[in-house]
């Protein structure tokens, strides 16, 4: 067995099992996502660092943990991430709710008030849901993609065409309010955040 680091979703999840069965003397490898760990079946010579490495190349991490470890460490893993989560769902909603609000029941807008949904759309997209865009990085450096590349797409088109309109269109802020979307690319990734956590 090993201890999965990195995955997001269920293409992670074949990724894995696809590097894992390419090497050598593997007949079978099962990743089960919830508990983030591989079952392989393999013969004998097959040597554990070789395992590590498929993993590895294909952009994921392996967890090295003694077995005795497991049990305690169990929840520490989980409340870390967790209370991560959490604080990035925090900030995201708390700065979402007033960008959506602002942009449904304000139209047009003035310029300031676009300025305004720049600036707090930005740190929802960016620093909230970095994750998203660190994890469509690493997929694309071995030519893969994963849900987060979509995540990633949406929210980061979102935000630069909401970028360009405000820029583009100074001078004229009703115009400019018809193409600002920033309350798009914060709902995304406010939403699959708030998908995360509860899962």
């Amino acid at each position: 067995e090993l201890k999965i680091e990195g995955m997001t979703c269920a293409s992670c999840v074949r990724r894995v099992e696809k590097a894992l069965g390419k090497v050598p003397g593997v007949s079978e490898a099962t990743v089960n996502y919830a508990t983030e760990k591989a079952t392989i079946a393999h013969e004998s010579h097959v040597d554990a660092t070789i395992l590590e490495a498929a993993v590895e190349g294909a952009g994921y991490g392996v967890h090295h943990e003694a077995p005795s470890e497991h049990a305690a460490h169990l929840a520490v893993e989980a409340y870390g991430p967790l209370r991560q989560q959490r604080a990035n769902l925090m900030v995201a909603v708390a700065l979402t709710v007033p960008i959506v609000a602002l942009s449904m029941f304000w139209h047009p807008r003035p310029e300031w008030a676009n300025m305004l949904l720049f600036v707090m759309t930005t740190p929802v997209v960016f620093w909230c849901g970095r994750s998203f865009f660190v994890t469509t990085w690493k997929a694309l450096r071995h030519a893969n993609a994963t849900m987060d590349t979509l995540i990633a797409m949406g929210a980061g088109a979102a935000w630069a065409y909401s970028t360009y309109a405000l820029i583009a269109y100074t001078g004229n802020s009703h115009h400019q309010s018809e193409h600002i979307y920033f309350e798009t690319a914060a709902a995304i990734v406010s939403l699959i955040l708030t998908g995360r956590y509860l899962e």
